[in-house]
């Protein structure tokens, strides 16, 4: 009889593991700390971070202030970095202030753009370094950072519309 009751409660809990395994939700969260620097020479702190939580009754993806209900976690989030002609940065999500770079941690993501003097005049002299890969402008004058998501947070970072050094 002993016996018997154990494996039932075996069997329950195996029951009950599996259905509250597909109730489970994809929660994260990351708080996302910075330095941005204005165009001015001034630095100032901001926090910019990503998640994904139940809140309500609904999902809600954030992206610094920004909040939205979603059924499910996005697929990517895009920064847009757009270089002027007087050498400033403008990123739209971070500042409503022309930046001349920034210092910014995400997870395990350090993110870090700088103005490099010795870079070409034609690609704009910033240069963009993620995780120890180095980008720059291309003529174009705008870079694009995408975020891509999973249901356990940030799997990769990806650069489009700028360029890095030959190998």
């Amino acid at each position: 009889m002993l016996q018997i009751m154990r494996r039932l409660l075996q069997v329950s809990a195996l029951l009950v593991g599996m259905l509250l395994s597909t109730f489970a939700v994809a929660d994260f969260e990351y708080s996302g700390q910075g330095q941005l620097f204005e165009a001015s020479g001034q630095a100032q702190n901001f926090q910019f971070g990503f998640s994904f939580l139940q809140h309500e009754g609904e999902y809600r993806f954030n992206a610094g202030k920004l909040s939205m209900a979603v059924d499910e976690v996005p697929k990517r989030y895009t920064l847009e970095l757009v270089l002027n002609d007087q050498q400033q940065i403008w990123i739209s999500d971070f500042s409503k202030q022309p930046l001349s770079g920034f210092e910014w941690v995400i997870g395990n993501h350090q993110l870090q753009l700088r103005q490099e003097p010795a870079t070409s005049t034609i690609a704009g002299q910033y240069k963009l370094t993620i995780d120890k890969t180095d980008y720059f402008f291309t003529s174009k004058k705008r870079g694009q950072i995408h975020f891509m998501f999973s249901d356990k947070g940030i799997t990769e970072i990806e650069v489009d519309s700028m360029m890095t050094p030959k190998r």
